[in-house]
């Protein structure tokens, strides 16, 4: 299914869970960065997510600071755990070198150096095929990594099918609704099939936890150079992650993923399948809210392979 025209978007039915209860600003960011000793001289917001506000400083460092109090934990994490991770990884991965406290309650936030990159969910020239392998081979080393006692175990329920179709339902019918989305036969079967399935086994790995096509960078030869935002690290089932084979990559390209990761059963690509829809249904709905048009087309052209072979 072709996506629609995102210019018919119309935002006023949609709820806006991404919406910050707090925004630094840059005179604020300024002030916390210098009182970590760097030099400020040049500080701008480049990005803002769904938890974080991303704020470069001096052409060297990438800082998140939190908007939503759910991301405290998860920022704290990071700080802790990605120095621990990045050198057992393929890919480069942030490794947060400055912290400090903003804000009123004091909400915690840190630097890293930048990572050069764009993200694979909006890069015309990525070599997908080549990306797909790297992707591979990082996830199959981030899954042997040696799982972390003080890492909470999917704090979300994303291995959870059931609950995720349902979720997912939910957001395609506001997509509906919208103007942007039709009914997807495939895409309906899978989340039916998702209703059925049983809890989650026990089968568990170290898990990025919300890995998707905004979450991996490409260089300008259009090759997999990094993956960011690892605020929901956790321990959860391999599928968690797997979603982005579907979530991410069309299905022609899929095959050099799996190459490189191994095989899985089919239990694991259902709950991976089910996590992918339900993630390029957010995505197109927080894409659709804050008018980012590109965002937009390339989850809804994801959302429309995720049920396909």
């Amino acid at each position: 299914m072709p996506p629609v025209d995102p210019r018919r978007v119309d935002t006023d039915a949609m709820t806006h869970p991404w919406r910050p209860e707090r925004e630094i600003t840059v005179a604020e960011a300024t002030a916390a960065v210098r009182g970590l000793g760097l030099a400020g001289d040049d500080v701008r917001q480049v990005a803002a997510g769904w938890d974080n506000s991303i704020v470069a400083v001096d052409h060297t460092w990438l800082f998140r600071f939190p908007r939503r109090s759910i991301a405290l934990p998860g920022v704290e994490r990071e700080a802790l755990h990605l120095p621990r991770l990045a050198p057992l990884l393929p890919l480069p991965i942030p490794i947060p070198r400055h912290h400090g406290t903003y804000g009123e309650p004091p909400w915690p936030f840190w630097g890293a150096e930048v990572l050069p990159g764009t993200e694979l969910a909006v890069t015309p020239h990525a070599d997908v095929e080549s990306v797909a392998g790297a992707l591979g081979r990082f996830v199959r080393a981030l899954h042997d990594v040696p799982l972390d006692p003080t890492l909470p175990v999917d704090p979300m329920g994303r291995a959870d099918a059931v609950d995720r179709a349902a979720r997912t339902r939910v957001m395609l019918t506001d997509l509906r609704s919208a103007g942007v989305w039709r009914d997807d036969t495939a895409l309906d079967a899978l989340l039916e099939r998702a209703d059925d399935a049983p809890p989650a086994p026990d089968q568990v790995v170290t898990s990025h936890g919300d890995l998707y096509a905004r979450h991996v960078l490409v260089d300008d030869a259009g090759q997999a150079c990094g993956v960011i935002d690892w605020g929901d690290l956790c321990v959860a089932h391999p599928g968690v992650d797997l979603a982005f084979v579907f979530s991410a990559l069309a299905p022609q390209h899929r095959a050099a993923f799996w190459a490189e990761y191994g095989d899985v059963d089919d239990d694991t690509v259902l709950r991976a399948r089910t996590m992918a829809a339900f993630s390029a249904a957010a995505v197109a709905s927080y894409a659709r809210d804050t008018r980012l048009d590109a965002l937009l087309t390339s989850a809804l052209e994801r959302l429309a392979t995720v049920a396909v072979d």
